[in-house]
Order: C-alpha cells, then sequence, then structure tokens
C-alpha cells in the first residue's frame, strides 16, 4: 500500500488525552476548566499562521503560570513537534474529519438500535450490531440497484471525464532524415 502522505491523529482521542493529562497535572477545578478552554479554543483555529502564534504565547503562558507549568511541559513535549498531525488548520485539505463517520454510526447505533440505553448484555449489543450491518447492506444494494449515485461515485466520474482519450494524443518525432 506504501507509506502514508501524512498522519492525522484522531481529535476524540488527543481530546481524551487532553482532558485525562489536565486532571492529573493541574490542580484546582476552575484551573482545569481554564486550561482546558484554552487548548480546545486553539486546535480549533483554521488560519496556520494565527495558529502557531496562539499555541506559541499558550505554551509559554502555561510555562510561566505555576499551576499549568506540569501540563504545558506536556503538551510541548508531546504535541509541539507533530503539530500537522492534531491541529485543525492543517486538515483544511485532507478532504476529512477523524471523527464524523465513526461518530454518525455509534450514534445511529445507540439510539436507534440500542434505542439510547447502555446495553449491559452482549447478546442484545451483538443483536443490535448485526441488525445496523443488515440495514447497512440492504440500503447500499438498494441504491446500487437504483442507480442513485454517491458523491464520491459522481467526483470519479468527473474526473475520468477531464482526462483525454487516446485519439487526443498524438506523438512528435522531429529526427534527422538520413
Amino acid at each position: 500500500m506504501g507509506e502514508p502522505r501524512r498522519r492525522i491523529f484522531c481529535s476524540w482521542h488527543v481530546d481524551r488525552a487532553w482532558r485525562q493529562n489536565i486532571l492529573k497535572k493541574v490542580q484546582g477545578k476552575e484551573n482545569q476548566a481554564d486550561a482546558y478552554k484554552q487548548i480546545r479554543s486553539i486546535i480549533q483555529i483554521m488560519d496556520e499562521n494565527e495558529f502557531t502564534t496562539m499555541f506559541k504565547a499558550l505554551l509559554t503562558t502555561f510555562s510561566k503560570d505555576e499551576n499549568f507549568q506540569c501540563f504545558g511541559k506536556y503538551l510541548e513535549n508531546n504535541y509541539s513537534e507533530n503539530i500537522s498531525s492534531w491541529a485543525y488548520c492543517h486538515r483544511k485539505y485532507a478532504g476529512l474529519n477523524t471523527n464524523m463517520h465513526i461518530e454518525r454510526m455509534h450514534r445511529t447505533i445507540k439510539y436507534i438500535y440500542l434505542k439510547g440505553k447502555t446495553s449491559k448484555r452482549l447478546d442484545k449489543t451483538i443483536a443490535a450490531l448485526m441488525h445496523f450491518i443488515r440495514d447497512q447492506l440492504f440500503s447500499r444494494i438498494i441504491s446500487s440497484t437504483k442507480g442513485k449515485v454517491s458523491s464520491k461515485i459522481a467526483d470519479i466520474r468527473k474526473d475520468n471525464s477531464l482526462s483525454l482519450s487516446e485519439n487526443c494524443v498524438f506523438q512528435r518525432w522531429e529526427g534527422r532524415e538520413k
């Protein structure tokens, strides 16, 4: 398959790691909430220059404040070297959000198939998953037989229509005659 062009961290996992480390490294509920708000507001900045400026300022602020020093060091050690993997401003043209599809699937399973309740029984959860998969496969079969074109297929067809056909390509030979 080859090497990936870029590695993107799942925003949910980044957020969870930050929340867990804020609880461990920042003392006091107000300070924890403040640290979380600051880092969450920075991750969502879409302009790269503004993000870089704000992130450096945040690291400086955290390093100067005794309450946030430990978390500031954690951010600097674990996230300052790989900003392009987690900051939203570096995902603008990646064409995906790492959580969109999985979150939608989770919400569908939880609220439609499990009726919004936490399932403690494995057999009921597996049955709900099987119903979800069945319905997904069924809807895929229906859409393919109807001829309904997904946006991905439409994009592929558009790209292919822009390509040159073989009759449009001419070979030009310039050489010496004997």
